[in-house]
C-alpha cells in the first residue's frame, strides 16, 4: 500500500478528471467476508496503477461492498459524486485498498452506516453531506 501514498500525494488533485475508460464490474467473490456488490461502473486511472469506483451502474443493492481488486489492479478511490443522490443505500463497506473519496461521493444517500479504511489519504467536500440518517461510521 505504501508504494501508492507517494503518487497519491502528489496527483491527488488531478485523481478524478483523467480517465481512460469505464468497464461494468461483473465478479462474484466477497471481500472480509462481504459479498461483493455487482453493477458498479469502475475507470481506470491514467496517473495511477488502479481503478476508481466511478458511478452505482444499474446496481439495486441497498448495502454496497466495494472490493479491493478489480481487472488484477487494485481499486484506490470512489470517484466526485459517484453516489450521490442514492436515497436506496443504506450502508457501505470500502475495503482498506481505498485511499481516497471523492468531493460529494455519497452526497444526499440514504446511508445510515459505513465502514471506511483506516489508511483514508483524502477525504473530498461534502463527501456525506445531507445524509440525514447516517448514525455510524467506522473506520477498520
Amino acid at each position: 500500500m505504501g508504494s501508492y501514498l507517494p503518487r497519491l500525494s502528489v496527483f491527488f488533485i488531478r485523481f478524478f478528471k483523467v480517465r481512460v475508460f469505464c468497464t461494468k464490474f461483473s465478479f462474484e467473490g466477497t471481500v472480509c467476508g462481504q459479498p461483493l456488490t455487482v453493477a458498479l461502473i469502475f475507470c481506470p486511472q491514467k496517473f495511477y496503477d488502479g481503478y476508481i469506483v466511478a458511478d452505482i451502474g444499474d446496481c439495486t443493492d441497498t448495502e454496497i461492498v466495494i472490493p479491493d481488486v478489480y481487472n488484477g489492479k487494485p481499486v484506490i478511490g470512489i470517484d466526485n459524486e459517484a453516489f450521490n443522490g442514492c436515497k436506496e443505500i443504506t450502508s457501505v463497506f470500502m475495503p482498506d485498498s481505498i485511499v481516497i473519496i471523492g468531493e460529494e461521493a455519497f452526497a444526499n444517500c440514504g446511508i445510515t452506516n459505513i465502514t471506511i479504511p483506516a489508511n483514508l489519504f483524502y477525504f473530498g467536500n461534502l463527501a456525506f453531506a445531507y445524509c440525514s440518517k447516517l448514525t455510524k461510521m467506522e473506520r477498520h
